[in-house]
């Protein structure tokens, strides 16, 4: 099979699909009067007013300018003042580096001096009036170059924060560039090298992504398996799950499993995983599901040996009850029986009163229904009837009547027919739970409850004593039986107990596991009684 390179940087990639990559550094300036140009709204309606009043003011300076130069040539044949030949660029430096207020000031201060025949000759007024006017375009001129460096100056600062911001912004995104790179580079070689099984589906459930533990695995290239549907890879019940999961939990979604699944691979080997299902949202929807899976095969191997052990174990220790319960109702039971009917005989022909006879009498029928009782625990003939309630009532009757302590039968609806192996657990079970509660909870009162769901059969066994805690005094082995016995009908037990206020033993069992009495039988050893 030829294997092929999965980039688990594309996996990486279609995971965080919202991840982009920032703008290169090359053309910053290119991009940066583009952004310019396509500043916010609130800026258009400003950036208009501003080009034409530059351009009303550069159309005011030249006119002013022509004028002040024929001016100055018409009246001194030349420009002869070096102040006159450097003021107008000086101010423009001033108006650029100070505030508008103080360029325009300047500007005004210039108009005044006599080097430039201002408002302090004022006395050639009445000589000449057309003298003003001179002052008052180089008044009006210098004003123009102080707006106007004001205004450029305005615009750089607008364009230095702007590119500023655009630098750190760029910085940013290279920074989280790198890191989504180093981010990459190690899911890669954790995809690369992890030897669980990781999918990417969609929410159709097509096969989106693999990494080489798939391939491994089920003997699969990456290219087959991509855009297969995953229900043609793992068990139907995995993709039925994921939906229906997402259906009652809606777009917010949460992990499906583990669950276990057998798939079978290429070359037809079957394999028993353990599977997780965990959503991948974007904008708070469901995009995508991320499975992993790992191989359980020989922890289930182990496991499914150790629970035929153990059930061959509790049926061959059924089988010593029924062949000990057999064995001492043929003999010692008989034999007591006997003994008693041959005294009961002989004290009704002598007429006499024995007390040694009368004691050895009683004591005897004492044994008597002491041997009854044990052999009812070894062998409840309820359970040979497949009547699981009715065992149940004659145990509670037996510990009412030798323990003085009352007790409560509640049974629900439902069909209570169960393998007798079935049966005997389930009894075993109920019957630890009473004895703990008999010999150590100091109650007054047990109460048991059967019931049925839709789906399995709840036992559960109450008292009112002093509650219940996992001790070896208390029968911690017998609480462990007990959860064993549970767990090899694929059921589970749970204590619910506080100090001073009784405890519960709950446990359940699947409704398809009572009749599973093929399997369970099975593994029972050919023992006659």
């Amino acid at each position: 099979m030829a294997k092929s390179v999965i980039s688990s940087g594309d996996m990486a990639h279609k995971i965080f699909p919202q991840v982009t990559e920032p703008p290169r550094v090359r053309g910053a300036w290119q991009r940066l009067l583009m952004r310019w140009r396509h500043r916010p709204s609130q800026e258009a309606g400003v950036r208009p007013l501003v080009s034409r009043g530059q351009f009303c003011l550069l159309l005011l300076l030249t006119l002013i300018g022509i004028f002040e130069v024929g001016v100055i040539v018409a009246s001194t044949g030349g420009l002869p003042n070096v102040y006159i030949n450097l003021y107008y660029p000086l101010l423009a430096v001033a108006s650029f580096s100070s505030p508008l207020p103080v360029s325009v000031a300047l500007a005004l201060l210039a108009g005044m001096v006599p080097s430039h025949q201002g408002f302090l000759n004022a006395h050639l007024l009445g000589e000449e009036p057309a003298s003003i006017l001179r002052p008052l375009s180089f008044i009006a001129m210098s004003s123009s170059i102080s707006l106007m460096s004001s205004a450029l100056r305005h615009e750089l600062r607008q364009i230095t924060a702007l590119a500023k911001r655009l630098t750190e912004e760029v910085a940013a995104k290279e920074k989280a560039q790198r890191a989504l790179k180093d981010s990459q580079d190690q899911l890669r070689l954790l995809l690369d090298h992890v030897q669980d099984m990781v999918l990417l589906i969609d929410r159709t459930g097509q096969i989106q992504e693999v990494n080489p533990a798939v391939e491994q695995l089920m003997g699969y290239s990456r290219q087959e398996l991509l855009k297969r549907h995953i229900s043609t890879v793992l068990e139907p019940a995995v993709w039925r799950e994921i939906v229906n999961h997402e259906g009652r939990n809606g777009p917010e979604g949460a992990k499906v499993g583990p669950m276990d699944v057998q798939i079978v691979a290429a070359e037809g080997r079957r394999h028993i995983i353990e599977v997780t299902a965990v959503p991948a949202h974007q904008q708070g929807q469901i995009q995508s599901w991320i499975i992993t899976a790992h191989d359980v095969t020989p922890q289930r191997q182990a496991e499914e040996m150790r629970t035929k052990t153990w059930l061959r174990l509790l049926a061959t220790q059924e089988e010593e009850r029924k062949r000990v319960g057999y064995d001492f109702h043929d003999g010692p039971m008989q034999l007591i029986a006997s003994a008693l009917s041959l005294m009961q005989s002989y004290m009704h022909r002598s007429g006499r009163k024995s007390p040694l006879l009368e004691r050895a009498f009683n004591l005897l029928s004492q044994a008597l229904e002491e041997a009854r009782d044990i052999i009812t625990h070894l062998i409840p003939k309820e359970l040979a009837e497949k009547e699981f309630p009715k065992a149940i009532a004659s145990l509670l009757a037996e510990v009412e009547k030798r323990h003085n302590i009352g007790t409560e039968l509640e049974v629900g609806e439902g069909r209570w027919e169960m393998s007798p192996l079935v049966g005997a657990h389930l009894f075993r079970i109920v019957q630890e739970a009473i004895n703990n509660a008999v010999k150590h909870s100091q109650t007054p009162r047990i109460k048991v409850r059967l019931w049925q769901d839709e789906e399995k059969m709840w036992v559960s066994v109450q008292d009112w004593g002093i509650g219940l805690v996992e001790s070896p005094q208390n029968g911690t082995l017998g609480l462990k039986c007990m959860r064993d016995r549970a767990k090899i009908l694929k059921g589970e037990m749970e204590i619910i107990s506080s100090p001073g206020m009784g405890a519960e033993v709950r446990f359940n069992i699947p409704l398809a596991a009572l009749t599973q009495n093929q399997e369970l039988s099975s593994l029972s050893p050919e023992v006659s009684p």
